[in-house]
């Protein structure tokens, strides 16, 4: 419903109107005319369809003939760029307060500023390091000035100097990009920043807190470039800084796709413009400067169009309003759970990025978040928290089409998630490169005591299979072991000896030949395993293999010497750092032991509430020779969308535990410190009620 503008005196207030429950337009110390009248104007916005009016509220204001009194107990605290001031409102009548500083006890105080009536604190950001001031305050109306209030002195103590850089996400070759360097830290209004390492096409302009760097790269300048930012001031501070520019090829040309039906985005968007239905094309579609291509979209499901989207307002979010106000949705009231839509028109020589954007804020009886979308392109998938978003696209990158320049993208619903999403996405286009078409990021860890499992990307779309290799030493001699079949990302090497560490490389088999072999990744198998069972009632202890904690763990309480699954003591011990709100027995179980863990494990849990802080934990006598996975289930019966987070070595991952009997989120390969410990933290994820946590699994 936009935005009504309402008017006074000249004086104009927008208040975005469309489910404001807590913003008002508020005209204050407004005199009537010599009718005793006030004229109020209500406007409508730039593209508002409608101005609304639901109350308004008349204070007259008693005391205005009086000169006011001085505020009282006023304080200086420092804050990390100024000077905080505090007082306490005391008069009634005041039309606003005066601010006065000075650099000796007993004056002469200049006055630094004014604020309105009912202000209560001022941040003197002028202030400057390592000088002591003084401050007073009054209050003022038409009558006059009151007294002063207490004088208080402060002084902002010498900071260091912090250098940040704002840069674009990608720079591209054959384009110019400005990157902002920001100098903070000093008040002082001299400061010096200089950069060194320049590449030639790079040039550096200081603005005084900082400067702009302008880079115009070329083809031939891609690459990474480690550049030395320096900043000084005149009390002698300084800081060093390394910065890494990166430089990608240039972009050939990107196009954007908006589903929609009423809501039109501008230029460069291509809308849709009608409600959707199976085997829909948009063809035609154009790209940014507004030429025609032979992409086209169409859609493999019958999906259903709303527009209940997040918005800004003024299309400050990461695209249009207009895109992120309607999409296209599935997974829910009648639609298949699956979605896809196919690309075409693509060259299979090019490397494609596919950006995708979801965004709602629908909700009803059963759905209160609409959590995760998953968008998948071939072995790729991404996802992305499109409840309430503007902000954030999901991305895949290097992309790239089969044979007949098509790409299909199979939507699916978040784990939790009642809706699926789809809004918009855009289609970045490069020239192709042939390593593109190589395997990467391959990946080992151990599964079990005998067996590794390897995950590498499959970057190509016609081999015939993948050859993998291995060997016990990472410089030594690999032999093939074994060759996948077509589309294959993974492979679980059985029959290995326990405890070893083993190596592997892959290589993919196309129709050109066969492709270099990706990086080494090593792994050992696994040594052995503790299973813990986090209850707090005795009543819920597992057999063996588990050992039991039996009761709420305290701050400070150490569990010692877990067995290990031969049932072998271990000497690991947990010690809590900081203890967990509370335990309960509203786990989920299946009722026969069929779950990932026995029932017992399942049903009880120690807990936290949201917005509490993270729970500490630290596993002690770990072997330094070893790395370690930790695994972590939490479950609870429930209506809630409940996720916690574990976090190690500097690892977070997510446990979606409403009623669940399945899922452990594990870290992997986490090395213990100098002194044989690993610490880890639980904490509810945004939105989530609680905390929840049942198991640890030490591998």
């Amino acid at each position: 419903n936009g935005t009504t503008v309402f008017t006074i005196n000249g004086t104009s207030i927008p208040i975005y109107a469309q489910a404001n429950t807590s913003n008002t337009a508020n005209f204050n110390l407004i005199s009537a005319n010599a009718q005793g009248e006030i004229l109020v104007t209500l406007s409508k916005a730039e593209g508002t369809p409608v101005g609304y009016l639901n109350a308004f509220t008349l204070d007259a204001i008693y005391g205005s003939t009086n000169t006011p009194d001085a505020p009282t107990q006023l304080v200086a605290t420092t804050e990390l760029t100024g000077i905080r001031l505090n007082w306490i409102d005391a008069p009634f009548n005041e039309v606003g307060y005066r601010i006065y500083r000075s650099e000796s006890e007993f004056g002469p105080f200049t006055q630094l500023a004014e604020v309105g009536p009912d202000v209560t604190t001022y941040f003197d950001q002028t202030a400057l390091e390592n000088i002591a001031y003084y401050y007073q305050a009054t209050s003022y109306n038409s009558m006059g000035e009151s007294s002063a209030s207490n004088t208080v002195t402060q002084l902002l103590p010498v900071r260091p100097l912090v250098i940040s850089v704002t840069s674009p996400q990608t720079i591209f070759t054959g384009t110019q990009s400005t990157l902002t360097i920001a100098v903070t830290g000093s008040n002082l209004p001299s400061l010096n920043t200089t950069v060194s390492g320049l590449p030639a096409f790079a040039t550096f302009n200081e603005t005084g807190n900082g400067g702009d760097l302008i880079v115009n790269p070329s083809y031939s300048d891609i690459g990474s470039y480690t550049l030395s930012i320096t900043a000084s001031d005149t009390q002698g501070k300084t800081k060093t800084q390394e910065y890494v520019l990166n430089i990608q090829e240039q972009l050939l040309y990107s196009v954007s796709v908006n589903f929609s039906k009423s809501f039109i985005a501008n230029t460069p968007w291509n809308n849709t413009a009608k409600t959707p239905a199976l085997n829909d094309v948009y063809g035609n579609l154009k790209n940014e400067t507004g030429a025609t291509t032979p992409i086209s979209v169409t859609l493999g499901t019958a999906f259903k169009l709303f527009n209940m989207g997040a918005t800004t307002g003024n299309n400050s979010g990461i695209v249009p309003d207009n895109v992120l106000k309607e999409y296209y949705y599935f997974g829910y009231s009648g639609v298949p759970e699956i979605a896809t839509f196919k690309v075409s028109g693509l060259d299979f020589n090019n490397k494609y990025t596919f950006k995708f954007v979801g965004s709602s804020v629908f909700t009803s009886s059963t759905i209160s978040n609409n959590g995760e979308t998953n968008y998948t392109i071939g072995n790729k998938t991404v996802s992305l928290n499109v409840h309430g978003n503007t902000s954030n696209m999901a991305t895949i990158e290097n992309v790239t089409a089969n044979a007949n320049g098509e790409v299909t993208v199979t939507l699916t619903k978040g784990s939790g998630a009642s809706v699926g999403y789809i809004n918009g996405f855009v289609i970045e286009a490069f020239a192709g490169d042939p390593s593109i078409f190589y395997p990467s990021n391959l990946v080992a860890n151990a599964l079990t005591k005998q067996s590794i499992e390897l995950k590498w990307n499959d970057n190509s779309f016609n081999e015939s299979g993948f050859e993998i290799y291995r060997s016990t030493s990472e410089e030594g001699t690999f032999s093939l072991i074994h060759t996948t079949g077509a589309s294959a990302s993974s492979y679980v090497d059985t029959g290995l000896n326990r405890g070893t560490i083993y190596y592997y490389k892959v290589k993919a088999l196309l129709p050109s030949g066969a492709t270099p072999y990706s990086n080494v990744a090593g792994s050992g198998t696994i040594a052995f395993t503790v299973f813990v069972n986090i209850n707090g009632d005795i009543a819920y202890d597992a057999p063996t293999p588990w050992n039991n904690l039996s009761i709420f763990a305290q701050t400070s309480d150490l569990f010692q010497n877990f067995r290990n699954d031969d049932g072998s003591g271990t000497g690991i011990n947990l010690y809590v750092v900081n203890g967990m709100g509370g335990s309960n027995d509203w786990g989920t179980s299946t009722g026969n032991d069929t779950g990932i863990f026995p029932d017992k494990v399942l049903k009880s849990f120690y807990f936290n509430d949201a917005f509490t802080p993270a729970s500490e934990f630290k596993l002690m006598n770990l072997d330094l020779s070893y790395k370690y996975n930790l695994g972590f289930l939490g479950s609870i019966s429930t209506g809630y969308y409940i996720i916690t987070n574990f976090t190690a070595g500097g690892v977070t991952v997510q446990n979606h535990q409403t009623n669940n009997t399945t899922n452990v989120s594990t870290i992997q390969g986490l090395s213990p410190n100098s002194n044989g410990e690993i610490d880890f933290k639980v904490q509810e994820a945004a939105g989530s009620k609680w905390a929840i946590w049942n198991a640890l699994v030490i591998n």
